[in-house]
């Protein structure tokens, strides 16, 4: 199980969400300063319900940010695009990925403006717009990045958890 935990810009100190996190789990990975990658294995038997273990960080992460999001899902990347794409808590069972994130726009996906815009041409605006693609036919067009692209509209995984030293 992973945890997405977003925050809408940079608290006062880099550390501070960094430290929020570790109250929770020891293995955190910073994708960038306002977006947090949780490791959650194991800590089932530690929170009555994994919905209880989403509203005590949420509401942690509320207290230095009213704003924030926090998502948890099997993927990361599903926690991830959960936490940046949908306000408060976000519970993804799963095999509800698809569902849960299909809606979402394809901003989360940070294409750069010169892709996103062809994609937007082609009439996409979702991730379940993509995500409904032929990978063949995908490749041909974008080229060797379309599968990645194509996997992270999936919600499939996309890496290990690189835990960042606090």
């Amino acid at each position: 199980m992973f945890g997405g935990l977003h925050v809408p810009e940079p608290l006062s100190s880099d550390e501070v969400l960094l430290r929020l996190a570790y109250d929770f789990t020891p293995r955190v990975e910073v994708v960038r300063p306002t977006l947090l990658l949780l490791g959650l294995e194991g800590l089932s038997g530690l929170w009555p319900s994994l919905d209880d273990l989403g509203r005590a960080l949420l509401e942690s992460a509320q207290r230095h940010a009213s704003e924030a999001r926090v998502a948890l899902a099997v993927t990361s990347t599903a926690a991830l695009l959960a936490a940046r794409g949908r306000p408060g808590l976000s519970l993804i069972p799963s095999g509800g990925e698809a569902a849960a994130l299909a809606p979402l726009p394809l901003d989360l996906l940070e294409l750069g403006a010169e892709r996103l815009a062809l994609l937007r041409r082609w009439g996409l605006t979702t991730l379940g717009d993509l995500a409904a693609l032929p990978a063949i036919g995908l490749a041909e067009r974008l080229g060797p990045d379309a599968p990645r692209l194509r996997r992270l509209a999936r919600r499939e995984e996309m890496g290990l958890l690189a835990p960042t030293a606090l």
